[in-house]
């Protein structure tokens, strides 16, 4: 009765802190409402007077839209640059190519005249000379002679014209086409420069080291155009395995801004913001840091060198503290906590050895170093084992070094983890050991495996198995609290197990206060090692749709039948010390 008095005092009191915790919860609640209430107020205010009140139900969409517009916006002012360059270099061109077929045509004039008055100085002179000392009728036969070839000439200065008339249309097409193609060489020209300057932009931007560190060397400008083809020839060539096709960029185009996103979330923690450029439909992402603009490459080495510094600073740091500090107090927890353990596997090996089997088996648990454990794991258990004040500086140095290589693999292991998870889990001894189960048979203890378990009788086998799982049952509730419960459900238990070993398990599960429920088709768990059972026996009759409860109870003395509690009103029937209760 006091039992169930302070029980409920206690179930009274627990009543009032949980109806407090849930008046302040309710409290938190309503505010966060409100706060929600008032941030959703000010959104549709603000919301409204930008304009976007439609979009406040499609912030993804409206996400994405501004995503395009920005990415379109950075793809518009190169553009608009390029063309304004290509539209004055044009019209240089333009100008140039007008004054030099000027210069042409004048030239050309030039030159017809002065040919037409130099044929026409030597006609006179060898008219001139051969009419010196000739007689009349030579002058006459000759002036005849020159009259038809003059007519001759004057037929063929008449084929020249036509065919001047058709050089000159030949000039004109030729002079067309090499107009042509100096405008086509021009933009081949602008679009060589613009590429030369959009590759001398990599360069200069440090991007080329990723896509090979065969081009970390390559920095500003290409020294010659032999040298940017060179250059762009070797990156085609790294970049060969590398799908371009419009596929791939459509894909590369959709997940670039998820990438960049990715990116962010996880530099902002880090006080890192990310800033993107576009340059010829590429987007590049630099972050500050240390107070100067950085490529992704740049990060990484200069954050891989922060973290190295930062590493051999903390190994230093946590050497010092492991030597002045942790050595005495992880030490002193580790060497608790393995007596401890020790002391527990000796109080369940006293407990199951004193219960042998009719055949004279024994069992008993081994808690030792495991053969794949950390390396030095014997002689740091050794000597954690003993007592603090005995440790001479070199045990401490060991002790230090054990540690701190501990801490070291699981850094290693999980280079994500926190310093705490690092510490939990490096100092963790449980890992360091494991258990096995010996056999004692014919005067020999063996260890209990596969093989030497399938030599037993049928009761040997399952007391082989019965007995470890009720320690480990109670090895586990071994951190509950004291008032807890420390259930365990048996199913069929101690088939093929005589009476005398039932009764010493029974005994064994009262040793180890385990609070247990069990289904039997003939135990009904009175023994004498067993101070207190409930029972119910369930009867069914063929024919009847119906199964009988009764209901007994076992004080360690005798078994007698009680009459179990009414539904409406449940309630609890103790029988002296009842540590378990059988179905």
């Amino acid at each position: 009765m006091r039992k169930a008095l302070a029980e409920r005092a206690a179930a009274g009191r627990r009543v009032g802190e949980q109806r407090g915790r849930v008046g302040e919860a309710e409290r938190r609640v309503h505010e966060r409402r409100q706060a929600l209430q008032a941030a959703e107020e000010e959104r549709d205010r603000d919301a409204a007077d930008l304009g976007i009140a439609a979009w406040v139900d499609r912030l993804d969409e409206l996400r994405e839209a501004t995503d395009e517009y920005r990415h379109a916006t950075g793809q518009f002012w190169p553009a608009f640059r390029s063309s304004v360059d290509a539209r004055r270099h044009a019209d240089r061109c333009g100008t140039r190519t007008a004054e030099a077929e000027a210069q042409v045509h004048m030239q050309a004039g030039r030159l017809r005249t002065a040919a037409n008055e130099l044929r026409a100085a030597e006609a006179h002179r060898d008219t001139l000379e051969a009419s010196v000392g000739k007689s009349a009728r030579d002058i006459r036969a000759r002036l005849e002679e020159a009259r038809r070839q003059v007519g001759h000439l004057r037929k063929e200065r008449e084929a020249a014209g036509k065919e001047d008339k058709s050089q000159h249309a030949a000039l004109a097409v030729a002079e067309q086409k090499v107009e042509t193609h100096a405008e086509a060489m021009g933009r081949h020209q602008a679009d060589r420069a613009e590429a030369i300057e959009s590759l001398a932009s990599l360069g200069r931007l440090k991007l080329l080291p990723v896509i090979s560190a065969e081009l970390a060397h390559e920095q500003g400008e290409p020294a010659s155009v032999s040298r940017a083809v060179d250059l762009a020839r070797q990156i085609e060539s790294l970049l060969s395995d590398v799908r371009s096709d419009e596929e791939a960029w459509a894909k590369h185009q959709r997940e670039v801004h998820r990438h960049i996103q990715n990116l962010t979330d996880a530099l902002l923690p880090h006080d890192l913001r990310p800033q993107t450029t576009t340059l010829d439909n590429l987007l590049i992402v630099t972050v500050v840091y240390d107070q100067r603009d950085c490529s992704m490459l740049e990060l990484r080495d200069a954050l891989a060198e922060d973290a190295h510094a930062r590493r051999s600073l903390l190994e230093e740091q946590e050497r010092r503290v492991l030597e002045q500090t942790l050595i005495d107090e992880v030490a002193t927890h580790l060497h608790d906590r393995l007596h401890e353990a020790e002391r527990l596997v000796a109080d369940m090996n006293e407990q199951i050895t004193s219960r042998p089997m009719s055949t004279g088996m024994r069992i008993k648990f081994v808690w030792e170093p495991m053969d794949d454990g950390p390396a030095g794991l014997p002689d740091a258990r050794r000597r954690l084992l003993g007592v603090g004040a005995t440790w001479s500086p070199d045990d401490r140095g060991a002790l230090g070094q054990f540690l701190h290589a501990q801490i070291q693999a699981m850094r290693t292991a999980n280079e994500t983890a926190t310093w705490q998870q690092h510490i939990e889990e490096a100092f963790d001894y449980r890992r360091w050991h494991r258990f096995a189960v010996m056999r004692q048979q014919d005067g020999k203890w063996q260890r209990l495996t596969r093989r030497t378990h399938g030599t037993g009788s049928g009761g040997e086998k399952a007391v082989a198995l019965t007995l470890p799982m009720f320690a480990a049952a109670a090895a586990h509730y071994q951190s509950a609290d004291p008032l807890a419960p420390r259930p365990i459900l048996l199913d069929e238990v101690f088939a093929g197990i005589d009476s005398d070993m039932r009764g010493k398990c029974m005994g064994l599960l009262n040793a180890f206060d385990l609070d247990f429920i069990m289904t039997s088709e003939r135990e009904w768990g009175c023994y004498a090692e067993m101070p207190g059972v409930a029972i119910y026996q369930l009867t069914t009759m063929k024919g009847i749709d119906a199964v009988l409860a009764t209901r007994w109870l076992w004080n360690g003395r005798q078994r007698t039948r009680s009459e179990p509690p009414p539904l409406d009103k449940p309630r609890v029937t103790s029988a002296g010390d009842d540590d378990g209760m059988l179905l």
